[in-house]
């Protein structure tokens, strides 16, 4: 699992046998952190994509 700070988080996950990379909002509850509803799961063929496409991303978001 990646922190890119106290509550957005990036980690690889396993459901029904396919791999994701899961980007997820975090809270605390009672000092206990606990993945929140908002995110996204990624497929790896979509997460590949995106890191292709990050520069122009980049750029793009400059504009």
């Amino acid at each position: 699992m990646i922190v890119i700070n106290d509550d957005i988080r990036v980690m690889k996950q396993e459901f029904k046998g396919k791999s994701y990379v899961s980007i997820r909002k975090w809270y605390q509850d009672n000092g206990e952190w606990k993945p929140g509803k908002q995110g996204i799961n990624l497929k790896m063929e979509e997460w590949e994509e995106f890191l292709n496409k990050l520069e122009a991303i980049k750029e793009d978001l400059k504009a």
